[in-house]
């Protein structure tokens, strides 16, 4: 483990190494008026979570209260005998996809044993280039090209609908296909559709440590 500054507003980085030297975790952190403040805590390994928490119990005698930001599915309230600590889920920043024919012709979909044909009107209202019936391809290497269809091409396609912060919603991992459609934000082919996405969409986590 190792220590450095790193400034005023930081405090300090706690970096966790392996025995073979290479880092595998890291917390910014800064203590002030006997609170913890971690600003950014990355582990790679539970070997890394294990070291960083080590370290930060060794400060239990300049310490009253230790503030975490983490992903919104971090395991450590299952990792205590009896987490009787506050949470709470902060919205921090907003996204959306601003061209969405090369958003999803560079978005890495998961490899797949088959081609997988999604159809779904796209509504945009500050985009009108986005607007459009889109035919997105999504090869078995996960690799996808996107084509605005016409109306009448699309007329015999089961074709579902959705603004554009409901496809970045679901493509950027914060939201899955099957609670937009319980929730009624895909209409048209939506089950059908839903379950395509999903078979596609890689299962991620929405975290973002940086601030720009």
């Amino acid at each position: 483990m190792e220590d450095v500054g790193v400034s005023p507003e930081k405090g300090h980085a706690a970096v966790y190494f392996r025995a073979d030297g290479k880092p595998s975790g890291y917390a910014l952190y800064q203590v002030r008026q006997r609170e913890l403040t971690v600003h950014e805590y990355i582990v790679l390994d539970d070997e890394a979570k294990k070291g960083l928490w080590t370290f930060f119990a060794n400060h239990d005698s300049m310490v009253d209260r230790a503030y975490l930001t983490v992903p919104i599915d971090d395991t450590l309230p299952f990792e205590w005998a009896n987490p009787r600590f506050k949470q709470e889920i902060e919205p921090y920043f907003m996204a959306r996809i601003v061209d969405l024919k090369r958003f999803v012709e560079q978005y890495p979909f998961k490899e797949t044993d088959r081609k997988t044909d999604l159809y779904i009107r796209v509504t945009d209202a500050d985009a009108s280039w986005n607007e459009a019936v889109w035919h997105i391809e999504v090869g078995p290497s996960g690799a996808a090209r996107a084509q605005a269809l016409s109306e009448a091409a699309a007329s015999d396609k089961p074709v579902a609908s959705c603004d554009i912060q409901t496809l970045t919603a679901m493509l950027i991992g914060y939201a899955d296909a099957a609670t937009m459609v319980k929730i009624s934000r895909i209409g048209g082919a939506a089950e059908k559709t839903a379950e395509a996405l999903m078979s596609v969409i890689p299962a991620r986590t929405t975290y973002m440590t940086d601030f720009f």
